[in-house]
């Protein structure tokens, strides 16, 4: 009888260290996946702002672009109606033209 109490002592005894080893590892992986998760969040924080700072920009350039087809667009509806507005130079058209095309270039690297 004493043999089989000194049996199970000794059997709870490595029971609990067992445990108490498992516990541990566990204990580790929960802070290595809060660490984990504070890191994403801290990462996903930093993508969002980078996110609204080239919409705005985006939207900004969108507006600029509009303004100058609308100018384009009304320089060219005044040529051809009589050529009373004023006429571009072959230079201006090409600086004109390779604003525009920088724009257009600037807005696709945004989408």
């Amino acid at each position: 009888m004493e043999n089989d109490t000194a049996n199970i002592q000794t059997s709870v005894a490595v029971d609990e260290q067992h445990l108490e080893v498992l516990l541990q590892g566990l204990w580790a992986r929960v802070r290595r996946a809060g660490e984990f998760i504070r890191e994403l969040r801290l990462q996903k924080t930093e993508l969002s702002e980078r996110v609204e700072a080239l919409e705005r920009d985006l939207s900004r350039l969108k507006a600029e672009l509009a303004t100058r087809d609308d100018l384009i667009k009304t320089l060219t509806e005044q040529q051809e109606a009589g050529g009373q507005g004023k006429t571009f130079t072959n230079g201006e058209r090409d600086a004109i033209a390779a604003r525009v095309k920088e724009l257009l270039g600037k807005l696709e690297g945004y989408l």
